[in-house]
């Protein structure tokens, strides 16, 4: 495993550089006042700490395999592998800490089980099959994906856990307060889905404009 660490790396804009700083030093910010706060009693954290990780893993190791680059395509993929199966499962999540800020952590819905299954097959599928991510080529020292024939069902996939999500963020709450509660989620989870939609599905998968991934 030392190899890893000894390989060449490209030269990436700086702004990507500062940008992979600053969403995991927020990230892990995050992160670490929900463990102080609550210390994982409760599902809600739990769940959200899980998401916590998730995005780290598919940030950073998106990031990585386009650090690595050319230098080394075997480590490339493999850091992009992780980054795409973490992908499904991180949707799943967001999905189950929405239903636990609107409904609360006590919530029992059978819909619930079907969803993480959902993205830990999906998961499955993408870390040890060609289905969704068939392998990279690089255009000079930008990374490409080469999507699998699976490809296009695996989206409609996560576009039914979005929709479940967006149904439950809408969903008639049962207070004022609660209301109150995910004004500021909602315009996160909105931008969230709809910035990825454009610049890691749109234009990387449709358009063939992978550089702003």
């Amino acid at each position: 495993m030392t190899e890893i660490f000894n390989l060449p790396t490209n030269s990436l804009p700086f702004f990507h550089q500062a940008a992979i700083v600053l969403i995991d030093t927020i990230g892990a910010s995050i992160v670490a006042t929900v463990v102080i706060h609550h210390s994982l009693r409760t599902r809600i954290a739990q769940a959200f700490v899980a998401l916590g990780i998730l995005m780290f893993l598919w940030v950073d190791f998106a990031y990585f395999a386009r650090l690595v680059g050319t230098n080394s395509y075997f480590w490339s993929e493999i850091f992009l592998r992780i980054a795409w199966t973490a992908t499904p499962l991180f949707f799943a999540f967001v999905y189950l800490v929405t239903v636990y800020i609107v409904h609360g952590a006590d919530f029992r819905q059978r819909f619930n089980s079907v969803i993480m299954l959902f993205g830990l097959l999906l998961s499955g599928v993408t870390g040890f099959t060609d289905y969704i991510v068939e392998g990279i080529r690089f255009r000079g020292t930008n990374l490409d994906i080469v999507y699998g024939n699976q490809f296009y069902p695996f989206l409609a996939t996560i576009l039914i856990i979005i929709i479940a999500t967006l149904i439950q963020l809408f969903k008639k709450q049962p207070s004022v307060v609660a209301r109150e509660k995910t004004h500021v989620f909602v315009i996160g989870v909105l931008l969230f889905y709809i910035l990825n939609g454009i610049f890691n599905i749109y234009l990387p998968a449709i358009q063939g404009i992978s550089h702003l991934y």
